[in-house]
């Protein structure tokens, strides 16, 4: 078994938990909330966050990620920023002018009323359904 599938059940097994004990289950996103969503990442769609990649699903699936922690969190790129260099995630391709870019391309996005856009949005829907259901 990896460390991922590891720590994949691990998480369910406190998600679960919490929900017995206090009812809930509140996301605690630290350091490693941050590194078990990049190995996330990395395990279910094939992007690394440490690597630059140029590909469209790459780009697009890196703009979801920067938005679903922006919605999640309510941080700004800036704190993004900081928090992946305190986690030790160093996200080449993620400067924090292009995760602001992610931000409002994405905004952008959604605001289009087209067949493109209601596909963006329901790809982004089912990405944020997908790990917040991992959490």
């Amino acid at each position: 078994m990896n460390m991922f599938k590891l720590r994949l059940v691990l998480r369910a097994l406190k998600r679960n938990l919490n929900k017995v004990i206090y009812g809930r289950h509140k996301v605690n996103y630290n350091n490693s909330t941050l590194l078990f969503l990049e190995s996330a990442m990395e395990n279910m769609y094939g992007v690394d966050l440490n690597v630059p990649q140029h590909g469209h699903k790459e780009v697009q699936l890196k703009r979801f990620f920067i938005n679903f922690l922006v919605a999640e969190t309510d941080w700004s790129v800036m704190e993004i920023s900081r928090r992946f260099n305190s986690a030790g995630i160093i996200a080449n391709g993620l400067s924090r002018r292009t995760m602001q870019y992610y931000v409002n391309s994405h905004a952008d996005e959604l605001k289009e009323i087209s067949p493109k856009s209601v596909t963006y949005a329901r790809t982004y829907r089912t990405f944020t359904k997908t790990l917040i259901s991992i959490l």
